[in-house]
């Protein structure tokens, strides 16, 4: 395997999960430049700048996805997620409900903390994962769930850099 391969296989995951090279470079702490480098197997790359982009598309070196199945790693994701989001509250975000406010940008107001625990508190690799999962869950694009979570996030007024739109 060699680094234009591996760029390949980088560029199809940051697609496929509907982020820009711009998005996914500022959440690895990399230049856009040298995630373009990268997915065009150009320059000299640092093993841990490798590691960095293809641990957040959830991407093993061999290029083939840590978890191998659509449907069971979609449910485990996004279950985890909306537990996660769950650990300090009464009532448990069931992961349906994370699921149907990634696809409409809409959430009823019980679950408003919620939401901004996991807007603000879950690492960026576990946000790549639910909404590539949501977005092939529901066979919509993933653009469109990236475009719904930034709506939640502005609604609970996520003071996460993340969240900040990039060029």
């Amino acid at each position: 395997m060699n680094l234009a391969e591996i760029g390949n296989g980088l560029r199809e995951a940051r697609l496929s999960a509907g982020l820009s090279q711009a998005e996914i470079a500022s959440i690895a702490g990399v230049s856009r430049a040298t995630l373009n480098a990268l997915e065009n197997g150009r320059g000299d790359i640092s093993s841990l700048t490798l590691l960095k982009v293809a641990d957040l598309l959830s991407i093993s070196l061999s290029l083939t996805p840590q978890n191998p199945t659509v449907r069971s790693r979609a449910a485990s994701a996004i279950e985890m997620a909306a537990a996660s989001a769950s650990v300090s509250y009464a009532l448990v975000l069931p992961g349906k409900q994370l699921a149907a406010a990634l696809l409409t940008g809409t959430i009823d107001h019980q679950w408003m903390p919620h939401i901004a625990h996991f807007v603000d508190e879950q690492s960026s690799q576990m946000i790549i994962r639910v909404v590539r999962d949501v977005a092939a869950s529901a066979n919509v694009e993933p653009k469109k769930v990236w475009r719904n979570a930034r709506k939640l996030a502005d609604e609970v007024e996520s003071a996460n850099p993340r969240w900040k739109k990039t060029a």
